[in-house]
C-alpha cells in the first residue's frame, strides 16, 4: 500500500514546507549554516519544534543535515530565498489548503462565492502567491512568443499585472489595457506603477462579461482566466473579445491544458480540484476543448506550445 499512504500523507508534507517557510527557515540558512540551538534562536522556535521542523525539511530533501547542522538544499537555496516561492507557498497554506478541507462537500454542493470575493487582505496573498507561482510561466512565455510586429496589446484578468509587465519590459513599442474586476485592480495599479512601464499601461475595472471591452487591439492576453468559467461562458467571452480586437489579432492563453482525457498532464487534473474549491464555475480543459471554442467564435487555433 506504499504508493496510497504516500498520497493520503501527502498534506503531512506540505504543511512541513509551509511552516517551515513561514517561520523563515530557508532565508535563515541561506549562506549561513546553522545547529539546531542557532537556528532556533534565528527563527524564534523553541529547540524542540526547531529539531521537529528541520529533520521533516530534512527527510523531504529541503534541508541537508551533517551532524547537528543544517543547510539549505540546493533546490531550497534556489527557490525558497529572498522571496522566490514563499508567497505562493503562503497562498497555498492560508487560502488554498483550507478550501480543500471542505472539498468532498464542495464536489457535492458545489461553491457559491469565489475568490474575487475574498477580505482584501486575503485576496492581497491570493495575487501574490499567483504571481509568485506564475513566475516561470511568466518568464518562458516572453522568451517563446515573438510580439515584434504587434503595438497595442488587451489583457484580460490581470491580477497583480506581473504577466503584462513583463511583456512590456520585452517589448518597447507595445502599449497594454489591462482589465480586471473593479475589487482587483488595487494590486494591479500598485504593481504597474512599480513596473517601470506605468507610461504604457492602463488599468480598467470592468466585467469580462457584462462591461464594454475597449477595441482597437491587435494582440489579446487571456492567461489563467479560462479556468475561472464553464465552457459555454468562455465561448460568450471569447466572442466578446473578437468582436473588439482587430482583424489578423493574436490570442494568446495560458493556463493548465490538459490532453484529451482530463488526466494529463498529472499537474493540470489536479489544478480542477484546486479551480473547483476556490470557483464557482471552474475547472480544467483540454487543448482540444479549446481549440473547438475558438472555432466557434471566430479565431482560429495555431498551435499549442
Amino acid at each position: 500500500p506504499d504508493p496510497i499512504m504516500q498520497i493520503a500523507s501527502g498534506f503531512m508534507a506540505a504543511k512541513f514546507l509551509f511552516a517551515a517557510n513561514e517561520f523563515g527557515f530557508f532565508d535563515a540558512l541561506q549562506n549561513d549554516p546553522a545547529d539546531r540551538a542557532a537556528l532556533a534562536a534565528r527563527t524564534g522556535l523553541p529547540e524542540r519544534s526547531t529539531r521537529i521542523l528541520a529533520d521533516g525539511c530534512v527527510s523531504l530533501g529541503l534541508l541537508d543535515k551533517v551532524d547537528d547542522t543544517y543547510t539549505n538544499s540546493p533546490a531550497a537555496d534556489r527557490f525558497l530565498t529572498g522571496g522566490g516561492l514563499a508567497a505562493g507557498l503562503r497562498f497555498w497554506d492560508k487560502l488554498s489548503y483550507p478550501a480543500w478541507v471542505g472539498f468532498a462537500d464542495t464536489l457535492a454542493h458545489g461553491r457559491s462565492t469565489s475568490v474575487v470575493e475574498l477580505p482584501p487582505e486575503m485576496q492581497q496573498i491570493m495575487l501574490d502567491g499567483i504571481e509568485a507561482i506564475g513566475a516561470g510561466p511568466t518568464h518562458a512565455l516572453v522568451g517563446s512568443i515573438d510580439f515584434s510586429d504587434r503595438h497595442r496589446r488587451l489583457d484580460l484578468g490581470r491580477g497583480t499585472g506581473s504577466w503584462s509587465t513583463a511583456v512590456l519590459h520585452a517589448n518597447p513599442q507595445l502599449t497594454a489595457t489591462l482589465i480586471d474586476v473593479p475589487l482587483a485592480i488595487g494590486a494591479t495599479h500598485k504593481h504597474v506603477q512599480a513596473s517601470g512601464v506605468a507610461d504604457r499601461a492602463r488599468v480598467v475595472g470592468a466585467d469580462l462579461l457584462s462591461d464594454s471591452l475597449p477595441g482597437g487591439h491587435d494582440v489579446v492576453m487571456a492567461n489563467n482566466v479560462l479556468h475561472y468559467f464553464s465552457p459555454q461562458t468562455n465561448k460568450v467571452l471569447l466572442s466578446r473579445v473578437a468582436a473588439v480586437t482587430e482583424a489578423g489579432a493574436l490570442l494568446v492563453m495560458a493556463d493548465f491544458w490538459t490532453d484529451a482525457t482530463h488526466t494529463r498532464p498529472a499537474s493540470a487534473a489536479l489544478m480542477a480540484g484546486e479551480f473547483a474549491a476556490h470557483i464557482v464555475e471552474g475547472d480544467v480543459y483540454s487543448v482540444d476543448e479549446v481549440a473547438g471554442w475558438l472555432a466557434e467564435t471566430g479565431w482560429t487555433f495555431v498551435r499549442q506550445q
